[in-house]
């Protein structure tokens, strides 16, 4: 849903959900995060946001746990389902109901000299009647001259919050050295950040939306986008201390001419049409990297077009990384067993030190994804090491 509401926004998806009331399940916040969702208008009598935190069942109420949903009130008094739906108010009662509330709200705040945030959340059957459009308007005007009422958007009220709060607690290996399966270091990996580039693997539309080319398929795509999350983290973190990241997006160019035979024959559907475009074909919403991932807008990071499984194959990414004095390459992606394996073994032939990261990496099918790190880390890393 929230990736059908990008797309008739130019892309440009909500960062706000209004909460999913009865549907909610332990997994609503990571569901909610993975689709770029920051903040959700909650059902709480608070007057405060406050942070979604899941229990993680080792006493510590997840302190550790990474940035997590905002809530944001929106109490039952300005729920327009209920004094519309539950109390039968007309237009006109239900906005003189609502700004009765947001008046006593105001002389709380003024009382207490402490700031309240309610949030006004309409559903369709309100913000689509003319008339309780026309006595909201009126109703919003009429708050206009209260003098301690200041309107914001949600997302504005979000960064007030997030500028108040306290850094994020986030353990990075230390500086000298990462330490992989307890006991394995890797001395040169943060010694000399100059030498490291972060490798993002395929995290395109077409393997990890639906309508993509994985769906088509016949595949899950949620097995995937799992690993968004952890990946964005990565990648966050390698922005702000200056490690290179470089991008990777298979498909092929409009006309086909750079797919095999072979490969057309066993990936049938390659350049048909899908639910929003060609299938696995270059400039179509397919090929794009998913937003929360996105190369930046700056230009600074590359992104390697390939025909191939591997990133190496028929590309100039062997040249970049010769060229930046890169010897070691982190490296998350999709799937584990093919674009993923293909690379790592590429560049492991070409003399690059691999580390491939477990939790961002994924494989439509578990036991590939198991089995392939197994086989990059056996043998005392033969293909590199798996943290």
């Amino acid at each position: 849903c929230i990736q059908l509401l990008g797309g008739a926004f130019d892309n440009d998806k909500p960062k706000t959900w209004l909460s999913p009331g009865f549907s909610v399940s332990t997994s609503t916040s990571d569901i909610l995060l993975d689709a770029g969702i920051e903040n959700i208008l909650d059902f709480v009598d608070d007057d405060v946001p406050f942070r979604l935190i899941k229990d993680n069942g080792d006493g510590k109420n997840g302190e550790d746990f990474p940035p997590s949903v905002l809530c944001l009130p929106y109490s039952m008094e300005t729920n327009d389902f209920s004094l519309v739906l539950t109390r039968h108010l007309s237009p006109k009662d239900y906005a003189s109901a609502l700004e009765s509330h947001i008046e006593q709200l105001a002389k709380e705040s003024r009382e207490s000299e402490e700031p309240i945030v309610v949030c006004l959340g309409l559903h369709t059957f309100v913000s689509g009647t003319p008339a309780a459009v026309n006595e909201l308007g009126k109703m919003l005007t009429r708050l206009e001259n209260v003098s301690n009422i200041v309107w914001a958007t949600a997302q504005e009220v979000s960064g007030c919050v997030k500028a108040q709060e306290p850094p994020q607690k986030i353990v990075y290996p230390p500086t000298e050295s990462i330490w992989i399966d307890g006991d394995f270091p890797l001395n040169s990996l943060l010694r000399d950040r100059s030498k490291v580039a972060l490798l993002l693997i395929d995290f395109q539309n077409d393997f990890l939306q639906i309508g993509g080319f994985g769906e088509k398929l016949g595949n899950d795509v949620t097995s995937l986008r799992r690993v968004i999350a952890p990946t964005k983290s990565v990648l966050s973190h390698a922005r702000s201390v200056g490690v290179r990241v470089i991008h990777t997006r298979e498909g092929h160019r409009p006309n086909l001419m750079d797919l095999t035979p072979l490969k057309g024959e066993h990936c049938n559907g390659i350049g048909k049409e899908g639910l929003h475009g060609r299938l696995m074909v270059r400039s179509e919403w397919g090929n794009d990297i998913v937003p929360e991932l996105m190369p930046a807008t700056d230009g600074s990071e590359c992104v390697i077009d390939k025909p191939g499984k591997s990133a190496f194959f028929q590309t100039d990414l062997e040249f970049i990384l010769r060229n930046t004095n890169i010897d070691t390459l982190i490296v998350c992606g999709v799937t584990t067993e093919i674009c993923v394996h293909s690379t790592v073994r590429d560049a492991t032939d070409r003399g690059f030190k691999c580390i491939v990261l477990d939790d961002c990496t994924a494989s439509y099918f578990d036991e590939f994804h198991s089995v392939g790190l197994n086989m990059i880390s056996s043998q005392d890393g033969i293909f590199g090491v798996v943290a």
